[in-house]
C-alpha cells in the first residue's frame, strides 16, 4: 500500500504541472487509486506512474546529463524489480530521449544516451552483484530468459471488447464488462490521438505537451503488458498512465482544454470504479446474485466465494483428509498453488504452477518424481 501511495503521489506531481486546482487533483488521486486494486501484481501500475513522473518532470523539463543519468538509475532499478519493466523503460525512454534530442545534433544525442546508459548500469548493479556472487544463479537465469523469450509470460485470452460482453450477466456485471471493454478501446485510441497531437505540437514546450509525450511513450510498452493477457488485472497496469495522458491531451488545447479536462476526470473516475467492481470485495458481496455465494472455513477464517471456488476447496479438502495418507504429498495442477497452504500439504515436485507445455523429457521426469513419492 505504501508503494501504491508513492505511485499516486507521482501521478499527482505530474498533473500538478498543468493544474493546481485542489478539487481537480483530488479527483485525479481518486482516479489513480481506483486502479490500485488488482488481485495480484500490485506494484506494476505504480512503477508506470513513476516512469511518467521521471519522464515528464525530471527529464523533459530539464534534459541535463545529470537527469539523464538519474533516469537511467531509475530504469536499472525497474529492471531489477522485473525484467519486463526494464525492457519497457528502455523502449519508453529511448523514444523520449530521441524525441527530446531531435534537432540538437548527433553528438548531443550520444552524450545523453551515454549518461542514460551509465545510469542503467548503476541501477542494475544489485542484479549484477547477484550474478557475480550467488553460485549458479546466472546459469539458471539465462535459460529462464530464453524460455520467457520463446514462450512469453502469459497464456493468451480473447480481448474483452465491450461488444462481446455476455448478456447473461446481471445488470451490474454487464455495465462492469462494458466499462472494462471501453478501456481497451480507449487505450488504443489514446495512442493514435496522442501521436497525431504530438506531431501537430512538435517543438512546443508547454507542460501539457511534455506530459502528453511522456504518458504516450510510457503507455506504448505497457499496452503490450495489457494485451499480453487482456483481463482486468493487466488492464490496471496500463489504464493509469492512459488516464494521465488523456487529461494531458485535453489540457493541450488552449481553448476549452481546461474545462474538458475537469469534465473528463469524474467520467474517468466513475468508469474506472465500474470496471473494477469485480476486484472490490464489498461490491462482490453486495452485487452477487442471490444464493450464489458460499461460506467456506479457511484456516479458521470465514470466506465468501462463488460455487466454482467453493467446490475446488471442498475437493481439495476431501483429497487431503479423506483419501491421502497423513503427511503424504499431494499434486495439484495446473495452477492452483493456493491449495497447498489450504490443505497444509506439500507438493511432490518443485514446480507448483503449470502454465506452458513442457518438453517430453520434462514430462517424463515429472512423472518419475511423482511416482517416486
Amino acid at each position: 500500500m505504501f508503494f501504491q501511495c508513492l505511485g499516486v503521489v507521482a501521478g499527482l506531481l505530474v498533473m500538478r504541472r498543468v493544474s493546481r486546482n485542489w478539487l481537480f487533483l483530488t479527483g485525479v488521486a481518486l482516479l489513480l487509486s481506483a486502479w490500485m486494486h488488482p488481485r495480484y501484481k500490485v506494484f506494476e501500475q505504480s512503477i508506470a506512474l513513476m516512469a511518467v513522473y521521471a519522464a515528464a518532470v525530471l527529464l523533459l523539463e530539464r534534459p541535463s546529463l545529470r537527469r539523464h543519468w538519474g533516469v537511467g538509475v531509475f530504469g536499472g532499478l525497474c529492471a531489477f524489480v522485473g525484467r519486463n519493466h526494464g525492457a519497457y523503460h528502455v523502449l519508453a525512454f529511448g523514444l523520449l530521449i530521441a524525441w527530446a534530442s531531435w534537432g540538437a545534433g548527433w553528438m548531443n544525442w550520444m552524450r545523453r544516451c551515454l549518461a542514460w546508459g551509465s545510469g542503467l548500469l548503476v541501477g542494475y548493479l544489485p542484479q549484477l552483484l547477484i550474478f557475480l556472487f550467488v553460485p549458479g544463479f546466472f546459469r539458471a537465469y539465462l535459460p529462464y530468459v530464453q524460455f520467457t523469450w520463446a514462450k512469453g509470460t502469459n497464456l493468451s485470452r480473447p480481448v474483452e471488447w465491450p461488444w462481446l460482453v455476455s448478456l447473461d450477466l446481471s445488470a451490474w456485471g454487464r455495465m462492469s464488462g462494458w466499462a472494462e471493454g471501453c478501456f481497451y478501446v480507449a487505450l488504443l485510441a489514446f495512442l493514435v490521438l496522442a501521436g497525431l497531437r504530438a506531431w501537430q505540437l512538435r517543438g512546443e514546450q508547454a507542460a501539457a505537451h511534455r506530459l502528453l509525450i511522456a504518458a504516450a511513450c510510457v503507455s506504448i510498452p505497457y499496452t503490450h503488458y495489457v494485451f499480453s493477457r487482456p483481463d482486468i488485472v493487466h488492464l490496471a497496469h496500463g489504464a493509469p498512465t492512459m488516464a494521465l495522458g488523456a487529461l494531458a491531451l485535453a489540457f493541450s488545447f488552449a481553448r476549452g482544454g481546461r474545462r474538458a479536462a475537469y469534465t473528463l476526470t469524474p467520467l474517468l473516475l466513475c468508469s474506472s470504479l465500474l470496471a473494477q467492481l469485480s476486484q472490490l470485495g464489498l461490491a462482490f458481496e453486495l452485487l452477487a446474485p442471490e444464493k450464489s455465494l458460499y461460506t467456506v472455513n479457511v484456516k479458521g477464517e470465514r470466506m465468501l466465494m462463488g460455487s466454482f471456488h467453493a467446490r475446488a476447496l471442498a475437493g481439495a479438502h476431501h483429497v487431503a483428509h479423506d483419501l491421502a495418507r497423513p503427511d503424504e504429498a499431494i499434486f495439484f495442477a495446473p495452477h492452483t498453488p493456493g491449495l497447498y497452504p489450504f490443505t497444509g500439504r506439500r507438493s511432490p515436485t518443485n514446480q507448483i504452477y503449470f502454465v506452458f507445455p513442457a518438453s517430453p523429457d520434462a514430462d517424463r521426469h515429472l512423472g518419475q518424481r511423482i511416482g517416486s513419492r
